[in-house]
């Protein structure tokens, strides 16, 4: 499944899956002109259905958790992204290791 978010004025659609595999796709439907447009996508290794997302009140977003491409191995991430303009912009992960630490970097271990 895909995850949806509300940003005035647009919907956000990110990710999912269509029996075969997952997308990374970042998808926008502007509420005011009716139509759809490519955001931006998720950075490599990013595909992923069954996550979550949450806006936060600075207009960042968080992206958490889902199965990534060709897996049913859970994510443990968290993503923070930026939907201002000009374009999406992925600003951070976050990576759980067994012991519930968090580890924050720019792209996941072993590189993007």
């Amino acid at each position: 499944s895909a995850a949806m978010v509300f940003h005035d004025p647009s919907l956000y659609l990110l990710g999912g899956f269509d029996g075969a595999s997952e997308f990374n796709d970042v998808l926008a439907f502007d509420l005011d002109s009716q139509v759809w447009h490519v955001a931006g996508s998720m950075p490599a290794g990013g595909s992923r259905s069954g996550h979550s997302i949450a806006m936060l009140s600075s207009g960042e977003g968080l992206v958490h958790g889902g199965c990534p491409s060709n897996s049913r191995d859970k994510l443990r991430e968290a993503r923070r992204f930026s939907l201002g303009p000009p374009s999406l912009k992925f600003l951070v992960a976050c990576w759980m290791n067994g012991t519930h630490k968090a580890q924050h970097n720019p792209s996941p271990p072993g590189g993007e």
